[in-house]
């Protein structure tokens, strides 16, 4: 989680990501309150989704925890900004903005809800 949250690019195992996703599914059919490196696995299964596959490189360019009610146009944040509280996570929604293989991607994650596009 590291390496991804300092922007560098991952060019290990991605697949751990698909793995550690499976192991939490069985826990959404509860209200779902994620901490940031929770939000990033339901981040880069969308890009891996959306994709096709898992990409050769992927770089975080941003992170912006956002207020889960704010309905406004995604934007892609350009820093990686800290995490919220825990106390605090109940009221967040995550916005990560995500480069794979040259492709980029803005990734909101709300509890279960993952909306991404391509920017």
């Amino acid at each position: 989680m590291a390496v991804f949250f300092s922007g560098k690019p991952i060019l290990d195992n991605t697949e751990a990501w698909r793995t550690i996703l499976r192991k939490i599914k069985p826990f959404f059919h509860r209200t779902v309150v994620l901490n940031r490196n929770g939000a990033a696995v339901l981040a880069m299964e969308a890009v891996f989704e959306d994709m096709g596959g898992i990409p050769k490189k992927v770089m975080l360019h941003g992170y912006k925890p956002d207020y889960r009610h704010d309905a406004a146009e995604l934007v892609a944040p350009t820093e990686i900004e800290d995490p919220m509280p825990t106390l605090n996570l109940s009221m967040v929604k995550h916005v990560f903005h995500i480069e794979a293989d040259g492709i980029s991607f803005v990734v909101a994650v709300d509890g279960t809800k993952v909306t991404a596009r391509r920017v």
